[in-house]
């Protein structure tokens, strides 16, 4: 995700208090998913993605990609 630094920084300024353990874009992705929701958090990221998420609560599986991909 060409945006993940800048999805971080947006992440940590929403005061969600992210214990950062690496610096890769699937941890800033996760994060955003986390705080956003699936859907507002891909509409905000720009790159090339797949992804399966599975919500474990709603027993949902989630599966989405990049709008080129």
């Amino acid at each position: 995700i060409y945006n993940h630094a800048e999805l971080r920084t947006a992440v940590e300024r929403s005061g969600a208090g992210v214990a950062w353990r690496g610096h890769s874009d699937t941890e800033s992705l996760l994060a955003a998913i986390e705080l956003w929701g699936l859907e507002r958090a891909l509409e905000r990221s720009v790159g090339m993605f797949a992804l399966a998420l599975w919500d474990a609560t709603a027993r949902r599986l989630s599966l989405a990609r990049d709008r080129l991909g």
